[in-house]
């Protein structure tokens, strides 16, 4: 009777020592469970002071005005060229004076450095030339230019004015021994105008 009593304290006893072994590890684990919280980890967060990134160094331009030099201007040089004018108006010749003639249409100025080209009839060899400006006598050697010409195989002669002829009304050429007592050589024919015309340099 009193082993089974004994038995029972023995039992009794266990249990009581695994239930307070087990309260104890109940303990132990929630202490433990306590200490493994987390601890606030807020962090503050510290301003970082961000340094601006230099901006990129901007040259200075210098606005150069460009020297480069420009080619002179070429002059243009003007463009001449030679015109032709024909003369109009009504021929006439004398044999007694041993002259032809041809009275212009209208007046007409002549310039200096104008050209009187003139195709001369008959035999003369030699003659004078004049343009006869209005008012002028054509009694008188008054407008003649240059000298005695001497008439070419082809019959046309040319005399060049050195300056301006203004309103000529009549042009001329003379031959015979002697017009306006001017010697051509006592067998010098008669001369007569068969066409005239101006040759004259237009500059543009």
């Amino acid at each position: 009777m009193k082993r089974n009593e004994v038995e029972r304290t023995r039992v009794m006893v266990r249990s009581l020592i695994v239930v307070i072994l087990a309260a104890c590890t109940l303990v132990i684990g929630c202490k433990k469970s306590e200490d493994e919280q987390p601890v606030s980890t807020t962090t503050q967060q510290k301003a970082v002071a961000v340094k601006p990134e230099p901006a990129p160094a901007t040259k200075q331009v210098e606005n150069t005005v460009s020297t480069t030099a420009k080619p002179d201007a070429v002059a243009v040089k003007p463009i001449s060229k030679e015109i032709t004018i024909p003369l109009m108006g009504e021929i006439g010749s004398s044999d007694r004076w041993g002259s032809g003639w041809l009275d212009l249409t209208t007046p007409t100025d002549f310039l200096n450095g104008d050209r009187v080209r003139i195709t001369v009839g008959g035999s003369a060899t030699k003659v004078l030339v004049r343009l006869l400006s209005k008012g002028q006598s054509p009694d008188t050697s008054a407008g003649r230019i240059g000298g005695t010409i001497t008439v070419p195989e082809d019959r046309i002669i040319e005399v060049t004015l050195k300056y301006d002829r203004k309103e000529i009304i009549q042009v001329s050429v003379h031959g015979g021994p002697n017009p306006w007592n001017i010697p051509l050589g006592g067998g010098n024919g008669p001369a007569t105008l068969e066409e005239a015309e101006i040759i004259r340099i237009v500059t543009q």
